[in-house]
């Protein structure tokens, strides 16, 4: 994932407007954290032979250098995908659904895991009501 002004040229998806490059960057930044999505160049990527700083710091989780199931890591890329076309209500919900049949299969890290990322996003959700609601009168 990356910024991107200008003709659409390049293959993949796009997604804006945005208001601000604030904004792009904001989201971008909350992705990465909650999902562990890469955001490095293609051209970098491919030349990998260990994990980066962004893995050290646990904001990616290294499919440069095979660290991650491919299905995992496309699961997450569907997850942001998911929220950056709007739907994060529905994102919430599929990672709640997740996050009890963890807790029932025993599985409480992963349920830990899934229980953060709800609360990222509806942090998220709560600032976006919040600065895109009606205004106060006084």
């Amino acid at each position: 994932m990356s910024i991107h002004r200008g003709a659409k040229k390049a293959k993949g998806k796009y997604f804006g407007p945005y208001p601000s490059a604030g904004a792009i960057r904001e989201s971008l930044s909350l992705l990465q954290k909650t999902f562990f999505v890469r955001q490095c160049e293609d051209s970098y990527y491919k030349n990998r032979t260990r994990p980066c700083l962004q893995y050290q710091i646990k904001r990616c989780k290294a499919p440069c250098v095979g660290l991650v199931e491919p299905e995992v890591y496309a699961e997450d890329v569907r997850h942001s995908v998911m929220f950056l076309e709007g739907r994060s209500n529905a994102l919430t919900d599929e990672l709640s659904a997740a996050m009890e049949e963890a807790a029932i299969n025993l599985e409480f890290e992963r349920a830990a895991e899934l229980r953060d990322q709800i609360s990222l996003l509806r942090r998220v959700q709560d600032q976006q009501s919040m600065e895109g609601g009606p205004g106060m009168s006084m």
